[in-house]
């Protein structure tokens, strides 16, 4: 099972078919102004710039493997040295690249999934006589690159992480106002309290019907390399660890919630407590799965509290792709059916997703996949990008 969950973390990636909505959701994420200052002082570049420079590249990727690096992009705000500063980032010489391959190949179980350097720099110079073009093998790591791979041009940025949680909180908090068209709930942002002389953070976000409440805590956590693809389970156990805390430190806000410690009341209302990831968990193997459970036990005995906390509020751990259409499930039947059939169904909280196709699967089909296609339209520049009549596929 081991193996199938890496073959088919391996694979998934080439099967999303979301380039536009990824790229429209980093786009919002990192132009979040502390976010977006962090990636101003890393590369000189504005998060704007960043997209123009990668979707134009990309479109002509759609017909040629090769592109210029002297390409000028000047009509559109974006000097030579800010577009030198680009191409730096995003490709490298051969002989680099061959370090790069050295550097991260194995000869062990592991042979077959390390890390592949054109992720971080997915074009090559120096294949030509030309010393001015490149070549992008996998035009798909250009997109990559331009979203979720900005992290490596911010990881090394003095206190990068706190920007990039409160802006991906930011995200999740404006996205479910949008998605929630027909208003059943509301969107509170959670506060800092006093428990005694402790001071808590408390969740970030509540969802509060008139019977449920969901109190959303929004982590930017991934799978790092070694979980998601190594053969030993060292690396996948530490982050099976770190998602069981999540969920626990969950729980402790929730008993603060249900003690009257916070400002918010919950006048009786449902609760359930509920933990969304930026990166996809891919939870697969069974023997992680019963880790993972074993580890958010073993955490709630530690903070002194009962195993049937998880039976009377039960806990959902969803990715931000999973959110999205669970909010647009819940805009529909409302939270008190969800739950009630949620409850009464033998899914974990792991497992949302398969309970979606299980038992919303026309609510599913009626989702909308464009929602962030006016972030993408606000992007365009002189025409450099998608026009209003052209529709987004």
């Amino acid at each position: 099972m081991r193996e199938m969950s890496r073959i088919y973390s391996q694979q998934s990636t080439w099967k999303t078919g979301k380039d536009l909505q990824t790229l429209a959701r980093y786009l919002r994420i990192y132009s979040y102004p502390d976010l977006h200052e962090v990636l101003l002082k890393a590369t000189g570049m504005s998060i704007k710039h960043h997209m123009l420079m990668g979707a134009a590249i990309t479109g002509h990727l759609l017909g040629s493997y090769w592109y210029s690096p002297l390409q000028s992009f000047e009509a559109f705000g974006i000097s030579n040295q800010m577009r030198d500063s680009f191409w730096n980032r995003v490709s490298s010489n051969v002989n680099d690249l061959r370090e790069a391959v050295r550097k991260e190949q194995k000869y062990d179980d592991d042979w077959a999934y390390t890390f592949n350097p054109l992720m971080e720099k997915p074009f090559i110079r120096g294949l030509t006589r030309d010393p001015n073009m490149a070549v992008c093998p996998i035009p798909s790591y250009l997109l990559q690159r331009i979203t979720e791979g900005l992290f490596f041009d911010i990881k090394n940025v003095k206190g990068f992480g706190n920007s990039y949680g409160a802006a991906f909180e930011s995200y999740v908090k404006g996205i479910t106002e949008q998605l929630n068209e027909g208003g059943f709930f509301t969107v509170i942002e959670g506060g800092e309290y006093k428990v005694g002389k402790d001071k808590k953070h408390g969740v970030d976000l509540i969802l509060e019907s008139s019977n449920t409440a969901i109190l959303l805590e929004c982590k930017t956590k991934k799978m790092v390399w070694g979980a998601r693809y190594g053969y030993g389970e060292k690396s996948l156990i530490s982050e099976i660890e770190k998602l069981a805390m999540f969920v626990v430190q969950n729980y402790k806000n929730l008993v603060d919630v249900v003690s009257g410690n916070t400002s918010w009341k919950y006048l009786g209302r449902h609760l359930y407590p509920m933990v969304v990831t930026l990166g996809d968990l891919l939870m697969m193997d069974p023997v992680i799965i019963a880790r993972f459970e074993t580890e958010i036990l073993d955490k709630l005995a530690i903070e002194g509290l009962p195993p049937e906390i998880q039976s009377e509020y039960p806990y959902l751990v969803v990715s931000i792709d999973e959110y999205e259409k669970l909010i647009q499930v819940l805009d529909i039947v409302g939270f008190d059916e969800f739950f009630d059939k949620f409850k009464a169904s033998e899914n974990r909280g792991w497992a949302v997703t398969k309970f979606l196709h299980e038992v919303y699967s026309a609510e599913i089909l009626n989702c909308s996949n464009d929602y962030l296609r006016q972030d993408l339209l606000d992007l365009k520049t002189d025409q450099i990008f998608y026009e209003k009549d052209i529709p987004i596929n």
